[in-house]
């Protein structure tokens, strides 16, 4: 999942709320909008975790294990906010 797809999926929570709050929006269709974000949230780390995973297994199969260390102390952290 990309960025662009976790920003709209934040838009649309924002925006289900405001219209409820407001009247013109269900609980129900509040409630998909957050369900949806947590999907978008949970396949993001999700991908993250397999790519970790088979990195590890490649390094492991290469000999070159050590720079799996090296690699997670460069690498960025998945925002998931």
């Amino acid at each position: 999942m990309t960025d662009s797809s976790l920003k709209l999926a934040k838009e649309n929570v924002r925006l289900r709320e405001k219209s409820f709050s407001e009247g013109l929006s269900t609980s129900l269709e509040m409630v998909d909008a957050e369900l949806f974000l947590a999907g978008i949230k949970t396949e993001r780390l999700n991908v993250a975790y397999m790519y970790i995973q088979k990195l590890s297994q490649l390094l492991v199969l290469s000999g070159d294990s050590g720079l799996f260390i090296t690699m997670a102390q460069q690498g960025r952290k998945v925002e998931n906010e």
